[in-house]
């Protein structure tokens, strides 16, 4: 049984992540643990939920997400870190490369012109790194995958 720890920033970066991975969760044996900000939002049954404190400053969350993903890795030991940005994914990123977990972000479906800023800083770091959009493939360099729209 494979362990993936999933991060997104709560709202269109979580809505996107777990829909891609909504069949995976409800029909493998996989172990599914979810990092984000602490929010009102309803998680299948099947995954853990974590949560972590959240700042106002969106550069004061990058630290507190970090710290709380490397509490996570230590303690679960997930194969992968999966992210589809915002800040809670960089920090979740770096904690995983620090543990030397494979990595993955998917750039949200949103951005067909220009890229986020979290993908901008992780397309060097991660070991796979996906776009929603065929278009999206010449902002970044040949590690860049097209993977079509999640949603």
């Amino acid at each position: 049984m494979k362990k993936f720890l999933i991060c997104g920033t709560a709202g269109g970066h979580l809505s996107e992540i777990l829909t891609l991975f909504d069949d995976a969760i409800s029909e493998t044996p996989h172990d599914f643990i979810i990092l984000t900000e602490k929010s009102t939002r309803v998680f299948p049954e099947k995954v853990r939920i974590f949560t972590y404190f959240a700042p106002r400053n969106p550069y004061l969350k990058i630290p507190f997400s970090l710290f709380k993903a490397l509490f996570l890795i230590i303690a679960f030991r997930p194969e992968w870190i999966i992210s589809t940005g915002a800040q809670v994914g960089i920090g979740s990123i770096l904690a995983g490369k620090l543990f030397l977990r494979k990595t993955m972000f998917i750039e949200t479906v949103t951005r067909y012109k220009t890229p986020t800023k979290s993908a901008k800083i992780l397309y060097p770091l991660v070991d796979k790194f996906f776009v929603q959009h065929q278009e999206v493939l010449k902002l970044f360099g040949p590690k860049a995958e097209y993977i079509g729209g999640i949603i």
